[in-house]
């Protein structure tokens, strides 16, 4: 089954699993891109893809697009990580576990619906009737992680990072205003 959920999902306070993320940062000591992925066993990502398979129509037309799965192991972020001109031996990866602090049980619901890519594009295609009941099944498995007036959902993702190799041109960044 591939995870329809989180797909670059910006509501919360942390990015949720299968976003990328690129740019510098600086994650366990290193400079370079880094990027969160799907992991099949996230909480957040479940509660999703139970919903939306009890009850969406899975057969509408959507765009291709890459694969769920694409940073989800070692192997291939190490591959898309040498393609993009890092140094694939610097390269870190590893599980982490955040807690998703949300307002409403709602709130998931809404940020797949309104900030999600993939997520987003199936639910614009489902009728209103099918919306209804993915949102209340998405509600009731949420209010399993009610704590102090908020709900805190885990949320896991893999995370890896790395140096660039020395000597690799890349085009200059342009700043925000310029043309």
């Amino acid at each position: 089954m591939k995870s329809l959920a989180g797909s670059n999902t910006k509501a919360g306070k942390e990015w949720p699993a299968n976003t990328t993320r690129s740019g510098p940062s600086r994650f366990l000591g290193r400079n370079g891109p880094d990027c969160e992925d799907h992991v099949p066993r996230d909480p957040y990502a479940k509660i999703v893809d139970d919903a939306i398979e009890a009850n969406a129509d899975l057969n509408v037309r959507l765009p291709s697009g890459p694969s769920h799965y694409v940073f989800s192991g070692e192997k291939q972020f190490r591959k898309a990580m040498e393609g993009a001109g890092f140094d694939g031996g610097s390269m870190i990866f590893e599980l982490r576990t955040v807690e998703w602090s949300v307002p409403t049980a709602r709130y998931p619901f809404d940020a797949e619906l309104n900030a999600g890519v993939r997520t987003a594009g199936l639910l614009s295609r489902q009728t209103a009737e099918v919306l209804e009941k993915i949102r209340a099944a998405i509600e009731k498995d949420v209010h399993r992680y009610a704590k102090d007036g908020s709900f805190v959902i885990p949320k896991s993702a893999y995370r890896g990072g790395g140096y660039e190799r020395k000597g690799v041109q890349r085009r200059p960044r342009r700043r925000r205003g310029t043309i």
